[in-house]
């Protein structure tokens, strides 16, 4: 029953449908006879356009034939022309080669002849490799004496710069403590004094210029001359130190430092001329005295 029902519900929808698809059928026809009526009338537009097209695809062939025929007689020349190069590159090549064999035979013989003088600079050269090795060896023991004595002078130069550093940080000591004794300048500023100039001492890399000592010993000449140092020849004299010190290697901030210390010093009370006389001539020596006993390097 439930089977019966429902192919009565289909055919139902079905008959319910006929008028759609038969409406659908006859749009369908419709269109099929417009499409068909539209061809018909644009096919005399496509016949012209096929015969135009075809004209043009026959003239352009016509002139490219034309073209083609116009360029024969060059692409003959050229090939003609490539040839004639050809076949003279070919003779000149074939001409040219007795001589080729003939350098190169040359060459070969040239390089037999050579090869005793090769192998005659090869002996040479090992020879004189040989001699100088034997050289090299003989030599040794010499450069080991040089090499030994160049130590012992350094060694000894080291320790007379040593013995120098220690007599004038010794003499400058004593003249300090002679100086606090009748002034009143203070332990720290005698402390100040040897610290910084130790400092300067210990930084010398070479023998001073002999040019800068002359002139420190000139401007100390001229400050005595009066009997009286001031404090502008005081400035001086520092200063042309302070050039000695440079070209012995020594750092500006080093020669500052002492300068500045020795001012304090002087400037204190109770340090009168010869004070002053003792502090710049225990300067001038130890300037004098590091100038002989440095080597030249």
């Amino acid at each position: 029953q439930q089977f019966q029902q429902n192919a009565q519900a289909a055919q139902t929808q079905w008959q319910a449908g006929a008028p759609q698809r038969q409406a659908n059928a006859q749009q369908f026809q419709q269109n099929a006879q417009s499409a068909a009526q539209e061809f018909q009338a644009g096919a005399p537009q496509r016949q012209a356009n096929a015969q135009a097209a075809a004209q043009q695809f026959q003239q352009n062939a016509q002139a490219a034939q034309t073209q083609w025929q116009a360029g024969a007689s060059q692409r003959q020349a050229n090939a003609q022309q490539f040839q004639q190069n050809a076949q003279s590159a070919a003779q000149q090549f074939q001409a040219g080669a007795p001589q080729r064999q003939a350098n190169a035979q040359a060459a070969a013989q040239q390089f037999q002849q050579n090869a005793p003088q090769r192998q005659a600079a090869a002996q040479q050269f090992y020879q004189d490799a040989q001699a100088a090795h034997a050289d090299w060896q003989a030599g040794a023991p010499e450069r080991q004496e040089d090499f030994q004595a160049a130590a012992a002078q350094f060694q000894q130069n080291a320790q007379a710069v040593g013995e120098v550093l220690q007599e004038n940080m010794t003499g400058i000591a004593e003249d300090l403590m002679a100086i606090q004794a009748g002034s009143a300048v203070t332990p720290e500023q005698i402390e100040a004094v040897k610290m910084s100039t130790m400092t300067v001492l210990t930084d010398i890399d070479n023998k001073p210029s002999s040019d800068a000592v002359a002139a420190m010993a000139f401007q100390v000449q001229r400050a005595n001359a009066d009997g009286t140092i001031t404090p502008e020849e005081m400035d001086v004299i520092q200063a042309s130190m302070g050039e000695v010190m440079i070209s012995a290697g020594v750092s500006a901030e080093f020669i500052e430092a002492m300068n500045a210390s020795v001012d304090a010093l002087v400037g204190a009370s109770g340090v009168d001329q010869g004070d002053i006389e003792t502090i710049v001539g225990g300067l001038q020596d130890m300037v004098t005295d590091l100038e002989e006993v440095i080597p030249e390097q």
